[in-house]
């Protein structure tokens, strides 16, 4: 990687991680909406039920981490992952990763996910796993430009 597209990767501030989550569960919704042909509202449902469920203790919740990308000074994204230790080969499971708009298609997002890749491996975890959804194209195209492989397909069928 470039020494220009180095990506420093700090813990996230109780203010950014107040920021983050505002906009992570809006963009759950509104995802997981048009995913899975749900109302808005149903979205936001799941989405707090998520944040419920994943992150009881909010910021403080053991084995879930969020951190800032930085570049140059500027910050320029966010990731949020969890170690899933309880399995024979470790993992780390990436919840949320952003770049925030006016930093995209310059090359950071490949450029955080090598930052998290060496975070991860720090931590004795081998191996990274994540969700897509289907619609983003732009993020499964780095993904798979990135190494990632597809292991399971979720699917549907309307039926009225």
């Amino acid at each position: 990687m470039s020494e220009s597209l180095m990506i420093e990767l700090k813990p996230m501030t109780a203010q950014a991680y107040e920021h983050f989550t505002a906009l992570s569960r809006v963009d759950f919704a509104a995802a997981k909406s048009r995913a899975e042909r749900l109302s808005i509202s149903e979205g936001q449902k799941i989405a707090t039920d998520a944040w419920i469920n994943l992150l009881p203790q909010g910021q403080e919740t053991p084995l879930h981490h969020f951190y800032t990308a930085w570049k140059d000074g500027q910050d320029i994204g966010m990731v949020w992952f969890k170690e899933e230790r309880d399995w024979e080969t470790p993992y780390g499971y990436l919840y949320q990763v952003w770049v925030w708009d006016q930093y995209q298609r310059q090359g950071l997002a490949k450029a955080l996910m090598a930052g998290l890749e060496e975070k991860l491996k720090q931590l004795g975890l081998p191996r990274l796993r994540l969700h897509v959804f289907a619609f983003n194209e732009r993020a499964i195209g780095l993904y798979e430009k990135l190494g990632f492989e597809t292991t399971n397909i979720m699917m549907v069928k309307e039926l009225i």
